[in-house]
């Protein structure tokens, strides 16, 4: 009996004995990461990843939509349509294959519109091996800030808190 209550229970433990880290993204922007996340780039915009255990993936992104020859006034008004939030969802979705869509919802969160949406994949395989991907995206200005939550199961553990801890100034 005790082999099986440590069996369901150190997966818990290990998970809450990570060290979040506070990652500044910008001037205005941060969020806590479980783990120290590795910095990188992708298509020119700074991208930091974490990877806590063997179910899941952190990440955040931060796309200067300027650089893309769009400026905060001309997003704005893009903003209010749900075509917009459709179009940047499939967007994204396409980078992942074959994905069917959970939920999606937009609001407003201390002035600023979020996006959040969460995809299943219909099969995995070696070089993308998570089933459930979950963006949460901010727009402020002309810069939309990205917190992907990747897993292999639908644990979703530390996803909220991630996605909680996100701190704009």
């Amino acid at each position: 009996m005790r082999k099986l209550l440590l069996l369901v229970f150190l997966p818990l433990v290990a998970f809450t004995t990570f060290e979040w880290v506070t990652v500044k993204l910008d001037d205005h922007v941060s969020v806590v990461f479980p783990a120290q996340p590795v910095q990188q780039e992708s298509a020119g915009n700074p991208l930091w990843m974490a990877v806590p255990d063997t179910n899941a993936l952190f990440m955040s992104m931060v796309v200067d939509m300027e650089k893309l020859g769009v400026d905060s006034a001309t997003l704005a008004p893009l903003l209010d349509q749900l075509e917009f939030y459709e179009q940047y969802r499939e967007g994204a979705a396409g980078k992942f294959g074959e994905t069917k869509l959970v939920y999606d919802t937009m609001y407003k969160k201390n002035g600023y519109h979020v996006n959040e949406f969460k995809l299943r994949k219909e099969s995995t395989d070696l070089s993308f091996p998570y089933w459930n991907i979950t963006i949460r995206s901010i727009f402020i200005g002309a810069k939309v800030y990205a917190f992907s939550y990747l897993e292999k199961n639908d644990r979703q553990e530390g996803m909220q808190r991630f996605f909680n801890s996100v701190q704009v100034k």
